[in-house]
């Protein structure tokens, strides 16, 4: 899809407008190397979260642009709330869905209509997951949403550990299950095997902490 820049500008003339914006306010997880000083992100171990501004989306491609602190800050919401609206709207507009890897990677293309639930009530096993929506891309953004990293530990019943195997995808293993060492040798072996520079997001491995209602990076 080729983004025209009627559409941008368009954006761009309008940015500083929250009403405008409000609905179109979202996160993009990216390495921290990726970060401009002046664009307002939240840092969380080498990841960052980076508020953006949806211009165009279909099943292959999502344009966004990056506003500036000074904006942000212009539209007169915390942090919290920042980020809450943003994770909102993610959800609204990609509809994300938890699954197993397994499901994940052997259908051709995951279908949702507008009542689809991110969960389903009961899962047969428990084994690595992820999270994929319709374009399939900034899928790793999703696990740092409050609503979504809560439930997955409901479901495993403990804490579990993360790994970003690129820009557009993310898996989650429990802790009892998996060995911290052996995922990480498993996360760096397909990264150097299948992930392009502009895909990357981190070699590092993440753990939920329940008790804290935290994610955090793991020292290698």
């Amino acid at each position: 899809m080729r983004i025209t820049d009627e559409a941008v500008m368009d954006v761009v003339k309008s940015i500083d407008k929250f009403d405008s914006m409000k609905d179109y306010i979202l996160v993009k997880a990216v390495p921290i190397e990726e970060i401009d000083n002046n664009v307002y992100n939240k840092v969380i171990g080498d990841v960052a979260l980076k508020i953006s501004v949806l211009v165009s989306i279909d099943t292959d491609t999502i344009n966004m642009i990056s506003p500036s602190k000074e904006v942000v800050k212009n539209w007169g919401l915390t942090d919290d709330e920042l980020f809450d609206l943003a994770f909102e709207n993610m959800k609204r507009i990609f509809r994300p869905k938890f699954m197993t890897l397994l499901d994940a990677v052997t259908k051709d293309r995951i279908l949702y209509d507008e009542d689809s639930s991110i969960f389903e009530e009961h899962y047969d096993s428990v084994a690595i997951f992820t999270l994929v929506n319709f374009s399939y891309l900034n899928n790793s953004a999703f696990i740092f949403d409050k609503e979504i990293r809560r439930k997955i530990s409901e479901i495993f019943g403990e804490d579990y550990y993360i790994s970003f195997i690129s820009k557009n995808e993310v898996v989650m293993c429990p802790i009892s299950l998996c060995g911290r060492t052996v995922l990480k040798d498993t996360l760096d072996d397909v990264i150097d095997a299948e992930v392009t520079p502009k895909d990357f997001l981190s070699r590092s491995v993440y753990r939920y902490f329940s008790k804290y209602d935290v994610i955090s990076a793991l020292v290698n």
